[in-house]
């Protein structure tokens, strides 16, 4: 804990252990500790002792015997593809892709089924302790709006393709679509 202590810390948080995932901390795993939140920002991690003494006003989530850690992050996906689980499994990757996915997604896939089943993925990683994910599929604004429903952080990726797809028909329309979400989306937290 550093010398000076938080203003506003609105909640805390408490458990057995947290992980710090801090390579040079001299204790990378704290027990009975706490951390300290402000609105959506974490600003201390004390001694659940010293919460009473410091910050009597604030209330704390016990946790128990539980462990606190960073959420993960899910750094390459197509989230939409949970909706294709299990389909043809079985084939080597080219066969699977060539006769498979790709007939598949040319009929099946357009902006409601990127949304629902970006949907179902994101409940899947959330409920794994996944708080961001990158994900490369076709309707990334599609994509996009369901990361913002279900409340994840998400970097969206828009496929360039040398063939027509139902997204974009050329390289250029890709390039086109993709500027445009980049201008739409260039604040988007």
């Amino acid at each position: 804990m550093s010398d000076t202590l938080p203003s506003n810390p609105d909640r805390a948080l408490a458990a057995r252990w947290i992980v710090t995932m801090q390579d040079e901390a001299a204790e990378p795993v704290l027990t009975d500790h706490a951390v300290l939140l402000e609105k959506d920002r974490i600003v201390a991690v004390a001694p659940q002792a010293s919460l009473a003494e410091n910050w009597p006003e604030v209330p704390c989530v016990q946790l128990g015997e539980q462990a606190l850690l960073p959420g993960l992050v899910n750094g390459h996906g197509h989230a939409a593809m949970t909706l294709m689980r299990g389909f043809a499994d079985d084939l080597p990757l080219e066969s699977w892709l060539q006769e498979r996915i790709w007939p598949l997604e040319a009929r099946w896939v357009d902006a409601r089924f990127v949304a629902e089943g970006s949907e179902l993925a994101i409940a899947e990683m959330i409920a794994g302790g996944i708080t961001t994910y990158s994900d490369m599929y076709f309707f990334p604004e599609a994509g996009a709006a369901a990361a913002r429903r279900c409340g994840i952080r998400a970097q969206l990726l828009a496929p360039l393709i040398k063939f027509p797809t139902a997204w974009a028909d050329s390289v250029e329309s890709g390039l086109h679509k993709a500027s445009e979400l980049v201008d739409e989306f260039r604040a988007d937290p």
